[in-house]
């Protein structure tokens, strides 16, 4: 995981470079279960900012010489969390992609939920249809989750709060020995519309 792992250990920055209007992060990533250092992979993220959007590519690289090979699993491309204050997730699942036909609103619950985005994005909205939404060309297949702690601290929202809507595009494959994997997505903050 690029952020770091479970058990709190955040991920090593190995070089960043900030533009005007770039920001570009090489970083040694934490295996997210074990919490562990994984320090022969790499991971760069390279964002840059297209007036209202933000274009985001992701390289993935298992080039060093401890490269080991790792099964095919679910790879989240990438993992979205946005506060608890954007419950509504909404997407296109219909069979007429790219015509303005109806979309899709669901709240997600407890634990991960599976969709088809047939449009290849997903957003996380309040109830103005305001928020946070991600293209993720090539990868029409999701899963999300709402996170909502037990207790008192159930409906705190903010950056200290527990509670989350997460959503993740994945693909399944194999973490191989010299495998460089990329791919890009596009974040907008704003209305559905």
């Amino acid at each position: 995981i690029q952020g770091g792992g479970s058990n709190g250990l955040k991920a090593k920055v190995l070089r960043q470079e900030l533009g005007t209007n770039a920001l570009r992060v090489i970083s040694e990533p934490v295996h997210w279960g074990y919490g562990t250092p994984m320090p022969e992979l790499e991971m760069e993220e390279e964002i840059l900012l297209c007036q209202e959007v933000a274009r985001i590519r992701y390289t993935f690289r298992n080039t060093s010489t401890n490269a080991t090979d790792h099964p095919a699993a679910h790879q989240e491309l990438p993992a979205v969390f946005v506060d608890a204050a954007y419950p509504i997730m909404v997407y296109y699942k219909g069979d007429k992609p790219w015509t303005g036909a109806e979309l899709t609103r669901v709240t997600p619950g407890w634990p991960n939920e599976y969709h088809i985005r047939n449009e290849e994005w997903a957003a996380y909205v309040n109830t103005n249809s305001y928020g946070l939404g991600v293209y993720t060309p090539g990868t029409p297949e999701s899963t999300a989750y709402r996170y909502l702690p037990e207790g008192p601290q159930r409906d705190k929202t903010g950056p200290q709060a527990a509670a989350c809507s997460y959503f993740a595009p994945i693909r399944t494959l194999a973490i191989t020995r010299g495998l460089t994997f990329q791919y890009e997505l596009y974040l907008r903050i704003g209305t559905i519309e």
